[in-house]
C-alpha cells in the first residue's frame, strides 16, 4: 500500500504573507519587482502579491544564511545577484528613501529656498556600483490655508531657487542640480558636502 508524504507546513502564516507584500511594495518599484519576479520564476507582473511573497520565502528557505520571510531585504538582494542561475538582473535596484520628518523653508537676499535631510539606501548588483550614478528628480505641492478658512493659495512659485524658478508641481518633475548655490545639489559626479553625503560601499 502506497503511503503518502505528509503536508510539508506552510513557509509563511497568512499575517506574515501580508507583511511581506507590503514589504517588497515599498522596497521596489513595478519595473525592478518585475525583475526580481521573473528571476524567482514567477509571471513578472510588477505587483508585490502572495505569489511573490511565496516565492521568495521558497528562495530564502533554500538558502541556508536567509530566514524565509518573504521580504526581498538587503540579504536577500544581494544573494539572489550572487546566484549564477540567475542572469540579466544588471538593472534589479533596491531603492529606499527616507525623509527626516521636518522640512526648513529659508528666505533670503531675494530667494526662497525648501531645505531638508534625506537618507537615501540604494543596493546595486555586485561588482558594478560604478556603473550606476545618482540623479535627483523633484517635484512637490505646496499650498497656504488661510487662518480661518478662504481660498487654498500655491506656493510652488516662491521657491526661486529651484532650476526654473520654481518648485514644479506633482507630478512635472525636474531634475535637480542647482550647483548654483555652491552646496545643495543632487549630482552623484559632484563633491561630497555635509549636506550631500554620498557613501561607497563597493
Amino acid at each position: 500500500m502506497k503511503q503518502e508524504a505528509p503536508p510539508q507546513p506552510a513557509l509563511l502564516t497568512e499575517e506574515e504573507i501580508r507583511t511581506a507584500i507590503r514589504y517588497n511594495r515599498a522596497m521596489y518599484p513595478p519595473a525592478q519587482l518585475s525583475i526580481l519576479q521573473a528571476a524567482l520564476g514567477i509571471s513578472p507582473t510588477g505587483r508585490s502579491d502572495r505569489e511573490t511573497a511565496l516565492a521568495i520565502a521558497r528562495y530564502q528557505d533554500n538558502d541556508l544564511f536567509l530566514a524565509a520571510d518573504g521580504k526581498a531585504g538587503p540579504e536577500t538582494f544581494s544573494t539572489i545577484h550572487g546566484d549564477t542561475t540567475m542572469t540579466n538582473l544588471d538593472n534589479l535596484v533596491m531603492f529606499n528613501v527616507q525623509g527626516s520628518g521636518q522640512i526648513d523653508v529659508t528666505a533670503g537676499s531675494g530667494t526662497t529656498d525648501m531645505l531638508g535631510h534625506f537618507t537615501i539606501d540604494i543596493h546595486l548588483p555586485p561588482d558594478n556600483c560604478e556603473d550606476y550614478e545618482y540623479r535627483q528628480y523633484i517635484c512637490g505641492d505646496v499650498n497656504f490655508i488661510p487662518a480661518g478658512g478662504g481660498t487654498e493659495v500655491s506656493l510652488n512659485n516662491i521657491f526661486t531657487t529651484q532650476p526654473g524658478g520654481r518648485l514644479p508641481a506633482i507630478p512635472n518633475y525636474h531634475q535637480d542640480g542647482n550647483t548654483a548655490l555652491k552646496a545643495i545639489y543632487g549630482r552623484r559626479d559632484r563633491p561630497a558636502r555635509p549636506e550631500n553625503r554620498y557613501v561607497d560601499d563597493g
